[in-house]
C-alpha cells in the first residue's frame, strides 16, 4: 500500500473508533428526551384530588410546625396579635422584625394559620413583594386584621 492508502485507513480506524462514543453519546440524549417525555405524561396523568393535596398541605404544615419550640409558636402569635392591633393589613415580614428566626423558618407558617384560627387575621387575595433580603422580593400574602378597627383597637379598654 502507498504511503496515503495507509494514512487514510489509519483515518478511518479513528472515526470507527469515535464512532460508539458517538453512539453513546447521541443514545444518551435520546433517553433523557425519553424520560422527560414520560416525566410530563405521568403529570398530566397524575388525577387532580383536591382532597389529597389539602391532606397533603396539613401533613406538611403539621411537619414544619414540630421544628420550632412552643416557646417561639407563642411568640409568633403575639407577635400577630401586636402587629393586628396595629395595622389593618399585612405581610409576615412585619412578624420577622419582632421574633427571632427559629431552627425552621418556615414555622410561621403554622403560626399564621393558627392565628388564623384564633381569629387575629385573615388572608387576602392581596400579595406584596417582601422587603427582606433573604427573601429576595418575593411576593407574600397580605393578611387583614380581624381586631383592627380604625384607629381604636378591639378588646383594648379607653
Amino acid at each position: 500500500m502507498s504511503r496515503s492508502c495507509t494514512s487514510a485507513v489509519s483515518l478511518n480506524d479513528q472515526r470507527m473508533n469515535n464512532m460508539p462514543s458517538v453512539l453513546e453519546k447521541l443514545q444518551a440524549k435520546a433517553k433523557q428526551i425519553e424520560a422527560s417525555k414520560l416525566r410530563d405524561q405521568l403529570r398530566h396523568a397524575l388525577p387532580n384530588n383536591p382532597a389529597a393535596a389539602k391532606a397533603a398541605r396539613d401533613s406538611a404544615i403539621d411537619q414544619v410546625a414540630q421544628g420550632a419550640s412552643a416557646e417561639w409558636m407563642a411568640a409568633a402569635i403575639q407577635a400577630v396579635r401586636d402587629v393586628a392591633h396595629k395595622r389593618e393589613t399585612f405581610t409576615t415580614d412585619a412578624l420577622w422584625a419582632l421574633i427571632p428566626q427559629p431552627r425552621e423558618p418556615r414555622a410561621l407558617g403554622p403560626a399564621m394559620q393558627q392565628a388564623r384560627r384564633y381569629q387575629l387575621c385573615e388572608p387576602t387575595d392581596m400579595t406584596r413583594c417582601s422587603g427582606r433580603t433573604a427573601c429576595h422580593a418575593r411576593p407574600l400574602r397580605v393578611w387583614r386584621s380581624l381586631i383592627w378597627n380604625g384607629n381604636k383597637m378591639i378588646g383594648v379598654p379607653e
